[in-house]
């Protein structure tokens, strides 16, 4: 098991690092690149770096923190990130990719969060609730 420490050098994680100063832990992930020194180059034309940063409380355990690293890891991308890029991606495996993207980008933007009044049910009647909404209402038979 892992507990973060106050250490002046970076810790490597399965490819992220995590560094310790002064009760703050700043977690940073890159990529692993090409070994013929083309990772400069190669750093400069990717689209973003992968930057992660846990702030770790002066009583929190490690295991939450370290919970808390890995949710953020996960939810930023690098694990599939560096998974896609173990192996050389031709055309077709790059628009199978894509479409399968935006497939579940579309999947998830029509789950629409409930809102705060439906959360905590305070919301108000429908419009015209009072005169089509009732259990005994006169038009219900029509």
């Amino acid at each position: 098991m892992f507990t973060p420490a106050l250490v002046s050098r970076p810790l490597t994680i399965r490819g992220g690092s995590l560094r310790c100063e002064l009760g703050r832990t700043t977690a940073s992930v890159s990529l692993p690149a090409v070994q013929n020194n083309t990772s400069s180059r190669l750093s400069m034309k990717s689209k973003g770096t992968f930057n992660v940063e846990v702030v770790v409380g002066e009583n929190e355990p490690a295991d939450l923190a370290l919970r808390r690293f890995r949710r953020a890891v996960n939810s930023a991308g690098v694990i599939a990130e560096a998974k896609r890029r173990r192996r050389f991606e031709d055309h077709q495996d790059i628009l199978k990719r894509k479409t399968k993207e935006l497939r579940l980008k579309k999947s998830k933007k029509f789950i629409r969060p409930p809102t705060w009044e439906e959360a905590r049910g305070t919301m108000e009647p429908a419009p015209f609730a009072d005169l089509f909404g009732e259990p005994d209402d006169i038009f219900s038979d029509v």
